[in-house]
């Protein structure tokens, strides 16, 4: 019973959007390795470096917790990107859309703090601000988990097209938002984990920090391919592998509930 309402806080917690950099917040530490999507990274690094002067926007889509935050940042962050782009800004959106906070955090990420100043300014000042900003260079905006066309439209006016290559990366859940902001090209839908790519992942969070006997390592087997292919998933349920440690009547019981608890996060989504 223990480790079913266990689950079910992870279930909670997954219910609250909670994005894979974001599970530091509950005790368990973020996602910063991408395993697998090595391919889909040059994929998106090419498409975002190369291609016409325009300004574009590259979307990735696909449901909550399949890794569409890990694999923008690790775009953001990576080494060639950040030569390529001289101002580059990101903003999370999440459901309930506040213009005023993506403003300013786009802002605040060009310039690397929170300027007090704007903070007295009406929207409008920061969308100009903004504006006049990214017009300064060739720029890379990450636009995350962004909900609704509506929230799209007001937002992208503060984008300029300046003939120089900047680009717009935006994650969603949502194909018609995708579709509707990509600049006419097929957004790049995230697929699941397979298995080697599951098991990967849980063994770096779990097995490597600890020593664990072979039985332990069947379960955890098991356990990777229960959590179908769900990244979030399966760093939510290495935090409680690594709390409740060597008791095997505990691992058997994760084992036997964590499949029902994926199936219905997959089920509730696709509707």
């Amino acid at each position: 019973l223990a480790i079913q309402n266990k689950l079910k806080n992870i279930q909670d917690l997954k219910a609250q959007d909670l994005s894979l950099v974001s599970t530091s917040r509950h005790g368990i530490e973020p996602e910063d390795k991408m395993v697998g999507l090595e391919n889909e990274f040059e994929m998106m690094q090419d498409q975002l470096a190369r291609g016409a002067k325009e300004l574009e926007v590259v979307s990735i889509v696909g449901m909550g917790g399949i890794g569409k935050t890990t694999l923008a940042n690790k775009i953001y962050s990576d080494p060639f990107i950040m030569s390529h782009f001289g101002i580059r800004a990101k903003a999370t959106v999440s459901q309930e859309y506040c213009a005023r906070y993506v403003l300013l955090r786009l802002l605040s990420s060009i310039s690397g703090k929170i300027e007090e100043f704007h903070e007295h300014q009406d929207d409008d000042q920061l969308a100009d601000r903004l504006q006049k900003l990214l017009k300064c260079g060739r720029y890379l905006v990450v636009i995350d988990d962004i909900w609704t066309r509506e929230a799209w439209d007001g937002i992208k006016r503060c984008f300029p097209d300046c003939n120089n290559g900047s680009r717009i990366l935006m994650t969603t859940r949502n194909v018609e938002v995708a579709e509707c902001a990509s600049s006419g090209k097929t957004p790049y839908h995230m697929r699941l984990m397979n298995f080697d790519e599951s098991w990967s992942l849980l063994y770096e969070k779990v097995f490597v920090k600890d020593y664990f006997s072979p039985e332990f390592e069947q379960l955890g087997k098991k356990i990777a391919l229960n959590c179908g292919g769900l990244p979030l998933a399966l760093v939510l349920i290495a935090g409680l592998l690594f709390e409740i440690g060597n008791s095997l009547d505990e691992w058997k019981s994760v084992v036997k509930n964590v499949s029902s608890m994926v199936t219905t996060e997959v089920n509730v989504q696709c509707k």
